[in-house]
């Protein structure tokens, strides 16, 4: 075959490709899509990922099914989806944890967060704080860590991130609160209420309401900036304890390899929903802050920025991976 038969039967087969590609991404979804969550069913990030699923089976007219797949502080079901075939059919929600601490956190968590998926596009953030049942005779986080030193203080700890800001407050501020690990925000909460512990760190999507019922005392954020859903709470900041900059994140994720027409098409699709008043609103009444959808080849140099903060974060309280 001659050079410029090779070239047109070449060009002949990008172009057939890029075709079948663009066909595919328009006729995309035609089938119910996975969406993995890799956490238990009413924490904050199956909220968020419940909320999108919703958004996107009424924006593109197929069934998105949120598959829960928990385990190992969220890598188990993040390490399915890295493996599922790469289709647009399975999605998995990401956040700070799955795509930020694990990698540090566990010497093998069975995926990469860079390396193995391709971004769609931001969902939201979160806000983490600490809070104490009333019964726990505190209303200050210096009051609670000074009690910790004479008696016994359990704090609930229903995420990673909750367990690594445990740790940093007894290595850099002296607190003797026994860490009691939960699965899920549901259950650590239950047990908060009931006084079997005397303080949580959770997010405040999972604590806004019991704070409004004042079931709850919230004492402070784990951020660089206050919270508007918990008004007149101090940051750690304003109590004179630096390094505690640790707001969650939710991100949608397909496995590495996934046709770039539909990650277009998902993107696309998440920015419409999250252009909608009604779905910002609902964000905020659950606690969640509202952000920008942005590219999806902007969230690997933000995962990578994650990632570096948040390694040094746990070599800073000397936690060794698991």
């Amino acid at each position: 075959m001659s050079f410029f038969l090779r070239t047109k039967s070449f060009l002949s087969t990008a172009l057939f490709l890029a075709a079948a590609g663009s066909a595919l991404a328009q006729a995309y979804p035609d089938r119910p899509v996975k969406i993995i969550m890799p956490y238990q069913a009413g924490g904050p990030t199956d909220a968020m990922g419940r909320l999108y699923a919703d958004r996107l089976t009424k924006e593109l007219g197929q069934n998105f099914i949120i598959d829960n797949r928990i385990g190992a502080g969220g890598n188990i079901g993040t390490a399915v989806a890295a493996k599922s075939r790469p289709d647009g059919y399975t999605l998995v929600v990401g956040n700070a944890a799955t795509h930020g601490m694990n990698p540090s956190l566990y010497s093998n968590p069975g995926y990469d967060p860079v390396r193995d998926f391709d971004p769609i596009g931001m969902l939201g953030k979160v806000t983490i704080a600490i809070a104490v049942s009333p019964k726990a005779g505190v209303r200050s986080l210096q009051e609670l860590i000074a009690k910790s030193k004479v008696a016994r203080i359990n704090i609930a700890l229903p995420s990673t991130t909750a367990v690594l800001a445990h740790g940093l407050l007894g290595r850099r501020e002296g607190s003797a609160m026994t860490g009691v690990p939960y699965k899920g925000s549901p259950a650590a909460l239950t047990d908060l209420l009931g006084d079997h512990v005397q303080a949580t760190i959770d997010t405040v999507s999972a604590l806004q309401s019991y704070n409004v019922a004042g079931t709850l005392i919230p004492l402070a954020v784990f951020s660089s900036t206050s919270s508007e859903f918990l008004p007149g709470v101090k940051t750690l900041s304003d109590l004179g304890m630096s390094g505690f900059d640790m707001q969650g994140w939710f991100a949608l994720f397909a496995p590495k390899g996934t046709p770039p027409d539909i990650i277009a098409k998902l993107n696309a699709a998440l920015k419409k929903i999250s252009s909608i008043p009604d779905t910002n609103k609902q964000l905020m009444s659950g606690g969640f802050d509202p952000t920008a959808v942005g590219e999806p080849g902007q969230l690997p140099e933000f995962i990578r920025a994650e990632r570096e903060k948040w390694s040094n974060m746990i070599k800073a309280s000397n936690i060794a991976p698991q």
